[in-house]
């Protein structure tokens, strides 16, 4: 225990002027009633007091404080308890008032704390007594502790207190009711910087004490997003922009700090903090300080973090809500408003453009709201200053990719489309559809059975997710986004099938006419910007082409074997491909999008003379420079050859 601090010194009252000493003395004997502290704490408002006057007054309310007069349970209802609870709330008060600083918060803590502790737990047991409204009780907590948050051995032990954290957890929990806005301004300040200075995630005890003091994880989402609001919302004491550029960006910090806890940012998804997140973002925008650019990029790390922390796919139900929140307007006003200040957040925004849009653009429901969102920007996106940013490039790669998915949209809603199927066995009649998994089509009860027993079997139940990818849990589309993944992988096949017949040919090269591999596998890859597209070989016995396939589908999982041994069946009129999309910290997840022939002739004539242009590559009777012309001819003659299922 440190020795007593000079300012504690019962002597210092002698300092105080003559009317005032008299009051302080009358408070500071073992005699004093109530209302002799009350009108003591009233003297640290006195404009006739100094600031080494108010320092003198600390001996007033320092042995209030002493530990040995918390009363026990069974002393709660005597009227000498009642007296000396009521003076210590207003001594607590009083002391957080004085706004001390330095070493004499190590003799002060272990009083306040234990006075603090008592009617923080006590406080629903204490009906008639005098103490302050709650809300004040713990704005005076968090003003005192702060007062000390720049003094490294009081706020060390301040901060390693047992309990401390559920009395910041409780604090923050009242902050809404604040009305004062100066009191308001300092309190977030202040537990801002407790949340961040602390290393809370590094030490579970103490996110523990605070999950525990409000009630769960959802409620602390709750809080963090109520936070985020009313620090843009509310008007600050001295109308100071800066100040909610700092509190907003130390709650984006203590998020980050909690990164890892992903209750968090799934019941932060559910509080709909993303879209809080994006008005901030539009609001900062109008800010004219360099500050604001912190908070810009806090919040864009803010939701790749919630992305990669809950998962792409869950992630694109709130990227729709987001796009309706006008995310796209704040990317623009962002991306505009950080070139003019010099603000570098490229590598945030060169999330959105190239990973996070681009993936979520594959589905249906965010198509359809980025097409909305576009039509709202376009003003900005033609204007002079955007098109002079370091990043427009990067934009207008974006937005052509976008473009050729709007263009399947639209194709995809048409009047005249009409969904494209065929039969999943060697047949094309009358559809109709698996019962099990709502994924394969089939043209005859004969039809399905001979699938049976090839292998839907086993395939049927996974076959709903569409899924090759290990990530789990596997969740499934329904049937609308599954048709139009499918129209969309066929739009993009159809302008690409050039480059892909050249892919294969290329790697069909390599193989004799007599061993060629089981199929072949290709994947869109819409983790990037604008998507890739590969060719894989599919042939367990070819290790070096296995290690690649292995990289992007699990070639272990049942549905991945019943696709194989079908495109192995159909003899080339059944072709396997895929799209993949990033799945946050998971990695990626690959949907397996089989396309087929519309009947056996054409796919077999393409699919036969790709074999045949290959095995002249092998044999150096094809060059290079000459197979883009060999494969115009191929699919110039069969134009028409493929047909989504």
């Amino acid at each position: 225990m440190p020795s007593l601090h000079p300012d504690l010194d019962p002597r210092n009252i002698n300092n105080l002027p003559a009317p005032v000493r008299h009051i302080a003395s009358l408070a500071a004997s073992n005699a004093r009633t109530l209302s002799q502290v009350r009108h003591a704490s009233d003297l640290i408002d006195s404009p006739s007091l100094g600031d080494s006057h108010r320092t003198a007054l600390l001996p007033v309310f320092f042995p209030i404080l002493d530990p040995t007069r918390i009363p026990d349970n069974e002393s709660l209802e005597v009227a000498r308890a009642a007296e000396d609870i009521a003076c210590a709330s207003v001594a607590l008060q009083a002391i957080s008032l004085l706004s001390l600083q330095g070493p004499v918060g190590l003799c002060l803590w272990p009083r306040v704390w234990e006075w603090v502790h008592f009617i923080h737990t006590h406080r629903q047991h204490l009906d008639g007594i005098h103490l302050l409204p709650e809300t004040t009780f713990y704005v005076d907590f968090i003003r005192f502790v702060g007062s000390f948050l720049d003094h490294p051995e009081t706020y060390a032990l301040i901060s390693a207190t047992p309990g401390f954290w559920a009395c910041v957890a409780k604090s923050w929990t009242v902050l809404t009711l604040v009305e004062d806005p100066y009191e308001y301004s300092f309190m977030l300040t202040d537990i801002g910087e407790l949340l961040t200075n602390s290393d809370v995630a590094s030490q579970p005890q103490r996110l523990d004490e605070i999950i525990s003091a409000v009630g769960s994880v959802d409620y602390l989402a709750a809080l963090v997003v109520s936070s985020i609001h009313d620090a843009v919302q509310r008007p600050t004491a001295e109308m100071d922009c800066r100040r909610p550029v700092y509190d907003i960006n130390r709650l984006m910090v203590f998020i980050e700090h909690v990164g890892e806890l992903k209750p968090l940012y799934v019941a932060l998804n559910t509080k709909e903090c993303a879209e809080e997140v994006v008005g901030t973002i539009l609001l900062f925008c109008d800010i004219n300080t360099q500050d604001a650019g912190l908070v810009i990029d806090q919040c864009l790390k803010l939701i790749r973090r919630m992305v990669m922390l809950i998962g792409s796919l869950p992630a694109t139900r709130w990227l729709r809500r987001l796009l309706k929140h006008r995310l796209l307007r704040a990317l623009v006003l962002a991306t505009v408003w950080c070139e003019r200040r010099g603000w570098d957040i490229t590598e945030s925004l060169r999330y959105f453009l190239s990973v996070l849009l681009p993936s979520g653009l594959v589905y249906l429901k965010v198509l359809d709201a980025y097409r909305d969102a576009l039509g709202k920007v376009q003003d900005l996106l033609s204007a002079h200053d955007f098109e002079q940013t370091g990043l427009y490039e990067e934009w207008r790669r974006f937005l052509a990719s976008a473009d050729e998915r709007l263009e399947a949209l639209a194709e995809y809603q048409s009047p005249l489309f009409e969904a494209r199927k065929a039969c999943d066995s060697d047949q094309a009649s009358v559809l109709k559809r698996c019962s099990g998994c709502k994924a394969a089509y089939y043209c005859s009860v004969k039809c399905q059975k001979n699938g049976w027993k090839l292998g839907h079997q086993h395939a049927c139940p996974p076959l709903n997710t569409l899924l090759l990818s290990q990530s789990a849990p596997q969740p499934t589309l329904h049937l609308k986004q599954r048709s139009f993944l499918r129209a969309l992988l066929h739009h993009k096949y159809l302008k690409e099938r050039r480059s892909i017949c050249a892919q294969q040919v290329r790697l069909l090269s390599k193989y004799d006419v007599q061993n060629l591999p089981e199929a072949v596998f290709t994947l869109f890859n819409y983790c990037t910007s604008p998507p890739t597209i590969d060719v894989y070989i599919v042939d367990p016995d070819d290790a070096e082409a296995q290690v690649r396939l292995n990289r992007v589908v699990d070639t272990k999982s049942h549905q991945w074997q019943d696709v194989v041994e079908r495109a192995m069946f159909f003899n080339g009129h059944y072709q396997l491909h895929g799209i993949q999309v990033p799945d946050g910290l998971r990695g990626n997840r690959t949907w397996v999008i089989p396309l087929r022939t519309d009947g056996k002739t054409p796919g077999l004539r393409v699919a036969t003379k790709l074999v045949r242009l290959s095995q002249k590559m092998r044999k150096g009777k094809l060059m290079e420079a000459d197979l883009m012309a060999e494969i115009d001819s191929v699919l110039d003659a069969h134009s028409d050859i493929l047909e989504i299922h």
